[in-house]
């Protein structure tokens, strides 16, 4: 049964391909060698390109059957087959890119998807089985809905996004240009809010949206909720890991790296270029500066200033809290002396 185009294998590419693609000259005799793919050192076959971006990994190489490795300027490797490059990243996401490409952009809907008469589809849209397009939904060319996706009502997708299967974006909610939403992401369920009314818990109609901007990258079952009247914002180029949770009114600058499993409560501002690593809690209605960086597993309850780092639960200060590990390590001898000083040692 077609349900859209068949995937293919790239082709293979020369080491001169490579090296015209990256403005670099290709050694003479490599010039003529293809890749087939590219994988790690230790992988890698004949027609396989490995890559190093460290000197301690020059011995690997060195024993790698790679039929070319990818080496900064200046890393010397004793073998034959190896390609200097400016940034070897570049050379690396070049290769995947190619290896590795995006579905083709084509304009197909499953016979088991449901689109709305109402629905507005761009060009060269793919709507995947199962897949629900609601009314007023307006979807943007080239963008990729796979199976069992959801667009509510009144929702706005940009263009060439790319949605993998079990993504739900809920009404009224809008979602910038190549913006990427992995497995089971949710954008726009409501926000946690109860109130005591008569003595008993009664549910707060959450009636905002949700706004990702631009190139934002949304990981695996994570969940960004609507915000009560307004909206919960996310900033351009933000990159949010799995199973992150975003809670009402939040609004998150561009540029943040959320990594999994970090919850932020609600109304909650995130300045630009923040790192939140993973298991972070981050407390409600507070700031985070531009440039803070939080460590794994700490607890933030109030304003940061800009470029703060913090670690800890509750969080401080990483230098205080530098401090206090090498009390603590050192609390056993520190402990002695003070026995010994107050006599009763």
């Amino acid at each position: 049964m077609h349900d859209g185009a068949t995937l293919q294998m790239s082709p293979a590419i020369t080491v001169a391909e490579l090296s015209t693609r990256l403005g670099v000259p290709a050694p003479g005799n490599l010039a003529d060698r293809e890749i087939h793919g590219i994988t790690s050192l230790e992988l890698a076959g004949p027609h396989h390109a490995a890559y190093v971006t460290k000197e301690k990994y020059v011995e690997r190489a060195e024993h790698s059957a790679a039929g070319i490795v990818l080496a900064p300027e200046g890393v010397t490797i004793g073998r034959e087959g190896v390609l200097h490059v400016p940034d070897v990243m570049e050379a690396v996401l070049a290769l995947l890119e190619h290896f590795h490409p995006d579905p083709p952009e084509q304009s197909f809907t499953h016979p088991s998807a449901s689109v709305h008469p109402a629905a507005v589809l761009g060009e060269n849209v793919y709507i995947g089985p199962n897949t629900v397009v609601a009314e007023g939904a307006q979807i943007g060319s080239g963008t990729r809905i796979e199976a069992f996706g959801y667009i509510g009502p009144q929702a706005r997708i940009g263009d060439r996004c790319l949605f993998a299967p079990r993504v739900s974006v809920l009404e009224r909610c809008e979602v910038g240009n190549r913006v990427r939403l992995h497995p089971g992401v949710v954008v726009g369920a409501d926000g946690f809010r109860y109130e005591q009314v008569g003595g008993r818990l009664r549910r707060v109609p959450q009636v905002g949206t949700v706004v990702l901007e631009d190139d934002v990258e949304v990981g695996a079952n994570s969940t960004i909720d609507r915000a009560a009247l307004a909206e919960t914002r996310v900033g351009a180029r933000t990159k949010i890991d799995n199973m992150v949770h975003i809670a009402h009114n939040c609004l998150i600058g561009p540029d943040c790296i959320i990594v999994a499993q970090v919850g932020i409560a609600g109304s909650t501002t995130v300045g630009r270029g923040v790192v939140i690593a993973g298991q972070a809690g981050i407390g409600d209605n507070i700031t985070i500066g531009d440039g803070a960086k939080v460590a794994g597993g700490s607890g933030v309850h109030e304003n940061l200033p800009p470029g703060a780092r913090v670690i800890g639960y509750p969080a401080i200060p990483a230098r205080e809290f530098a401090t206090f590990l090498l009390f603590y390590r050192n609390f056993g001898r520190y402990w002695k002396r003070i026995k010994k000083l107050s006599g009763d040692g």
